[in-house]
């Protein structure tokens, strides 16, 4: 696996047909692209653009990805298992 990283233009907007071209290598190189995970920053993107990346990967890969939920939470919160069921 290897996180593939969402790419921005200079103008601060996502470059989808980076994204899209990133996660195209990492599938032709034999290696499942891993989207919407913390070295992605998914804490940082829109629900409608982590929906987008989902769909992107999906699109290019035939469904052979995988992808991270992230859950804000602070030190010594409980374990958010409804919260995770959501974010997955």
């Amino acid at each position: 696996m290897s996180a593939v990283l969402v790419p921005y233009t200079a103008d601060g907007a996502i470059d989808w047909g980076a994204v899209e071209a990133h996660v195209a290598r990492t599938h032709a190189a034999g290696l499942t692209p891993a989207v919407n995970m913390d070295t992605g920053y998914v804490q940082l993107l829109a629900e409608s653009e982590k929906d987008r990346v989902l769909d992107l990967a999906a699109a290019v890969t035939g469904g052979a990805f995988v992808a991270g939920a992230y859950v804000a939470d602070a030190s010594g919160a409980p374990f958010g298992l409804d919260e995770y069921a959501r974010a997955a």
